[in-house]
């Protein structure tokens, strides 16, 4: 190794000239096993954020829609 590194998550040795910038900290090098443990981890809370947001706009809508038909006079009956 040319230059050993700690790896800040795990402290396991990796040549820095090998190492990945963190997608939590990009200030920061750790190694790339680390590193994309890190990635999935990420989009792991990104997708999670996206499918929350997904609901509540189904959500709202399923309230908008059901009030418009009551409008109508629509009988809605929601389980």
């Amino acid at each position: 190794m040319e230059m050993p590194t700690p790896c800040e998550r795990c402290n396991e040795l990796f040549d820095l000239l090998n190492g990945s910038r963190s997608p939590r900290n990009p200030r920061i090098v750790i190694c790339e096993e680390c590193a994309n443990k890190e990635q999935e981890e990420v989009n792991k809370e990104e997708e999670i954020i996206e499918l929350q947001e997904e609901i509540t706009d189904a959500k709202d809508t399923i309230k908008r829609n059901t009030e418009r038909l009551r409008e109508l006079g629509v009988a809605v009956k929601l389980n």
